[in-house]
């Protein structure tokens, strides 16, 4: 069993680098072949929930052109939800390499990491939805593997937490109204050289608060477990289960 201890290497050979904003900065380029998208996701006080991701290209579509996308997902406190999925053309993209700073259109995210901590505002416009948020993280961001999220040789699946848990505040737009609202925040930055659905059998993923636990549990095509990641209090992220052998060996070619 590989130790995946937060600040440590694998087989916990050696302290493993403090995250970098450049991190969240642009990593793939865009290239044909790839995938990149920078997620946040809220729980507001007011019983709402919202999700958004700023999307390079659509998931499904790694092998076409440069195809920006964002989508807005906000849930009501009914629970009812309104979803947008928008399309931009590869012009009206651009994203810095020094620190998260995505422009999508309209849409913009923004921002770095304070002494660890990660610091960020979003700003989307759907046709029925909008959204305006800063985050403030409460926990640091969090390096679950190697820097450059390499699986395998020539695999890249990355996922870089950059506020696993955080305070959030702003507006959400919906119905056709303005919502002021506060609650607790996510964010985290993913970037991939190969086709999710076919390395992935499932991916469950899930947070409570920073007094239980944040917790992930990813099958990848052909493994015998799943890695399964939890956060308990005041203590590192560990990999408390992963078959590490059938893992890397198992994924797709």
């Amino acid at each position: 069993m590989m130790s995946l201890l937060a600040g440590t290497s694998a087989m916990g050979a050696a302290p493993s680098p403090p995250v970098e904003p450049w991190e969240d900065g642009l990593r793939t380029g865009g290239a044909p072949g790839t995938l990149e998208f920078w997620y946040f996701d809220t729980v507001m006080d007011d019983g709402s929930t919202a999700g958004f991701n700023f999307f390079t290209r659509p998931p499904t579509e790694l092998a076409g052109p440069l195809k920006p996308r964002v989508s807005l997902n906000i849930g009501r406190p009914d629970s009812r939800r309104v979803r947008e999925v928008i399309d931009f053309h590869a012009d009206e993209f651009s994203a810095s390499r020094e620190h998260c700073d995505v422009r999508i259109g309209p849409n913009h995210a923004s921002g770095t990491l304070v002494d660890g901590f990660g610091r960020y505002e979003i700003n989307l416009t759907g046709k029925e939805t909008a959204a305006n948020l800063v985050f403030h993280g409460s926990v640091p961001a969090w390096r679950p593997g190697p820097r450059d999220g390499e699986l395998k040789p020539g695999i890249v699946f990355a996922w870089l937490p950059f506020i696993p848990y955080g305070s959030v505040e702003g507006t959400l737009t919906y119905d056709g109204a303005v919502h002021r609202v506060r609650g607790t925040g996510y964010h985290d930055h993913n970037w991939m050289n190969v086709d999710m659905t076919k390395i992935v059998d499932h991916w469950y993923w899930g947070a409570r608060t920073p007094r239980t636990i944040d917790w992930s549990s990813c099958r990848y095509s052909g493994a015998r477990k799943p890695w399964d990641l939890r956060r308990s209090p005041r203590s590192s992220w560990r990999a408390i289960r992963r078959s590490c052998s059938a893992t890397l060996a198992k994924v797709s070619r």
